[in-house]
Order: structure tokens, then sequence, then C-alpha cells
């Protein structure tokens, strides 16, 4: 889709053109990955989604909000009878591992799910960041896995005013952040294990 991952060229408008696709599977190769606006995801339009790194990618995000926000419809609580079909074939457990994230922004951010159901990071780096994991308006059944949450100025995993009542966070290293490793705010969570 023409990312260069060279820490240089924008490469924005490449990464959310791979996003829109709809292939699913996104695939980051060793680099550097220079963004300056948040890629949407878009879960009902595009369909399920995979976003790799496998260790070897960086994501330099230059631009003021998150580098990925994950959009879901899922409004309803986690009673499998609330369930919309559209999401179980559209937007069940979307995927990030293997990426590291590193601000070059003030106001720079990791990652932001909103409507999500079974939202899935592993083995993330989210690093000089405003905040690292922003849960916001409404998701449910997260999980986060075994990733390095460090250094940032806000907030690690920031439950933002939301409507959560199921999270898993494991095998998490979450320090050095200004405003704390692990907040709820507001909203309605009732179960952070």
């Amino acid at each position: 889709f023409g990312a260069h991952g060279d820490g240089v060229t924008d490469d924005t408008d490449a990464i959310q053109k791979a996003v829109n696709s709809g292939k699913g599977r996104i695939i980051f190769p060793k680099g550097v990955y220079r963004l300056t606006r948040p890629v949407e995801a878009i879960l009902d339009r595009i369909g399920y989604l995979s976003i790799e790194g496998n260790g070897v990618a960086r994501i330099e995000m230059a631009g003021a909000g998150p580098a990925f926000r994950i959009i879901g419809t899922h409004l309803a609580s986690a009673d499998p009878a609330n369930f919309a079909a559209n999401v179980w074939e559209n937007q069940r457990m979307p995927l990030i591992d293997g990426i590291a994230i590193v601000g070059k922004h003030d106001e720079a951010s990791g990652i932001e799910a909103d409507g999500t159901m079974q939202i899935t990071l592993t083995r993330l780096h989210l690093r000089s960041l405003l905040h690292g994991i922003r849960l916001v308006k409404n998701n449910r059944n997260v999980a986060i896995a075994d990733c390095h949450i460090f250094h940032n100025r806000g907030i690690g995993i920031y439950y933002d005013n939301v409507n959560l009542h199921q999270s898993n966070i494991t095998g998490c290293h979450i320090s050095y952040c200004g405003g704390g490793g692990i907040v709820s705010i507001a909203g309605n969570v009732r179960n952070i294990h």
C-alpha cells in the first residue's frame, strides 16, 4: 500500500489504505512508520482486523490523538442475547499485536477503542505518549496481555468514562506513567481483572 517504514516519510495514508482495504490482516515488516494523524479502523465497514508487527515494527505518532482508533458498534451489554449479527459477522476480536508505538507529539497516544467487542491487545510497547491505551464510551470483553506500557505523560491504561463490564490485564509491565498505571474515571466499569 506504499508505506516506506523509513522513519521520515509520512506513512499515514498508506496505512489507512491498508486498513480500509478490508484484507483484514495487516503485517508490518521491520521499520519505523511515521503517522501524522490517527489511523481509524471502522470495523463494521472493513470487517475483522489484525494489525501485526512481530516485534520489529515501530510506529512514531507525530500527530495528536491515538496512532490507532478502533471503532465498533456494540453499545449493548455482554449478554449474548444483546449482540447484533453484524458484530459477530464483522467486528469480533480486533487484534493489535507485536508493535511499538512511540509518541513524537505532545498529544500523541497509542490505541483508543470505542464500541468494540473482544478487542485483544498483545505484546505492545507503548512509550513517550500521552496515554498508552484509552477505552472510551462502550467496550466489552477487553483482553490486554504481555505489554510494556512505560514512561507516558498521562495514563498507561485509561478507562475514560467508559461502560465496560469485563476486562483482563495479564503479564503487563506498566510503570512511569505520570497520570497513573491503570486508572478508571467516571463511567460504569464493573470488572478489571
